[in-house]
């Protein structure tokens, strides 16, 4: 496997030779994924060329000479005057809708599955502190390794990034994000490539598991990888929880992928909710004042209004910090799951943070919608993928603002009416 490294072209061998046998080999790979001829024959001498992915490239000659493999396609390209391929740049605005970190993400995770090069401009520009902040280059540092990706601009209050990801090479990654910074986000990132693509990939993030902002360890693993499972196996473990302010959490994830093509994404309506689950957690000093106990308790009474068995975990652990949560999501033999979650804070009783938790699952299934709007926020990119439609319970400029990457890289076109989201491959 490559090795990450800002600015530099790791894991790619230079010289013009080089990049138009590695463009045949590119060639290839968009086939494979596109599931058609990609390239549609020879490779003509000079000009634009439209690969199977349905981007532009422009070929332009070298004063060298290369022999492509006697099984490439391009047969009548041997022995000619060497053609380098260079894949257009994608341009995404990221100041667009929500302007933050998600349309990073998304970026790097749809650009390193389509193997395009894109350049990230006007990075978090609305924010309070623009730019890059030190858990978005984490997520740059995770999308590089995976793929030994060229990077330039990968530096804290950066507002533009160019980022051109060479072939996907499975194998182990190990990023530590950081106090408290989210590695569920960091694993976001990665998604789309580590499930669609062939491999087994294995992830070791050291950072904050159960933070503000940020979809809980346990909301990834039960909602999102749930509804993800007819793409690849993604199954994580909480070895040790990281709460605001210290993090210093570890989460290990394993992720194969290789076996989503042909599924298209459909789910109009909700499930029948056959029974809901949670987990209720805490560190241990606060056990004796029963605070897992108190906010699984406060959750499941008002949960029970939905007439469904409610089971609910408690459980006690280390952290660097004091710290609790509650995650819960549903479950039914016909639909996603519905997730929500909240998170303790000083001065914050147990049982509001278990109620709390508790009105976040009641809002999004009282809404009869088939997914909750922070998944449909994460499904956008597979969707974008494979087409399909979801009805969500929300809209929000997250969803948009995906959306958009999303179109800008795949060419993906996205129809939003009301609440229902469709893509046309």
């Amino acid at each position: 496997m490559g090795t990450y490294a800002p600015g530099s072209a790791v894991g790619r061998a230079g010289g013009p030779g080089h990049h138009a046998t590695e463009w045949a080999h590119h060639d290839a790979e968009v086939k494979k994924r596109a599931g058609g001829a990609a390239g549609g024959g020879p490779i003509p001498l000079m000009g634009k060329h439209l690969c199977g992915a349905g981007r532009w490239i422009m070929l332009t000659e070298s004063a060298s000479t290369t022999t492509l493999p006697a099984s490439s396609e391009h047969a009548a390209a041997r022995r000619l005057p060497c053609l380098i391929a260079v894949p257009i740049m994608i341009e995404i605005d990221g100041s667009y809708g929500e302007g933050g970190g998600a349309i990073l993400r998304q970026a790097l995770g749809l650009a390193v599955y389509a193997a395009k090069p894109v350049r990230i401009r006007k990075i978090r520009t609305g924010r309070r502190k623009a730019g890059l902040a030190a858990q978005h280059l984490k997520a740059v540092e995770a999308a590089g390794a995976i793929c030994g990706a060229r990077v330039q601009g990968a530096n804290l209050g950066s507002t533009e990034l160019v980022f051109d990801p060479g072939p996907v090479r499975p194998g182990r990654v190990s990023v530590d994000v950081g106090t408290a910074g989210s590695v569920t986000l960091v694993l976001q990132a990665v998604l789309l490539p580590c499930l669609f693509l062939p491999g087994e990939f294995e992830f070791e993030l050291t950072g904050g598991t159960d933070v503000p902002w940020s979809p809980p360890a346990d909301y990834l693993a039960n909602v999102t990888l749930r509804t993800l499972q007819p793409f690849g196996i993604g199954r994580l473990e909480v070895v040790r929880r990281g709460y605001y302010p210290k993090g210093g959490g570890l989460l290990r994830a394993r992720l194969e992928g290789g076996s989503g093509f042909g599924f298209a994404l459909k789910f109009p309506a909700p499930g029948d909710v056959k029974v809901i689950r949670g987990v209720s957690h805490a560190t241990v000093p606060l056990k004796e004042r029963g605070v897992a106990e108190r906010q699984a308790d406060a959750a499941e009474h008002l949960l029970q209004r939905l007439g469904s068995p409610v089971e609910i975990a408690v459980e006690y652990s280390d952290a660097a910090n004091l710290g609790s949560g509650v995650t819960l999501w549903t479950e039914s033999d016909d639909g996603p799951p519905i997730g929500g979650s909240a998170l303790g804070a000083k001065g914050k009783a147990a049982d509001d943070v278990g109620r709390e938790a508790a009105r976040a699952l009641l809002n999004e299934f009282n809404a009869g919608a088939a997914v909750d709007h922070h998944l449909a926020d994460q499904l956008i990119p597979f969707l974008a993928v494979s087409g399909g439609s979801l009805v969500t319970s929300g809209i929000t400029a997250h969803t948009r603002s995906t959306v958009y990457v999303a179109e800008q890289i795949l060419g993906t076109e996205f129809a939003v009416e009301g609440l229902a989201i469709t893509a046309e491959r």
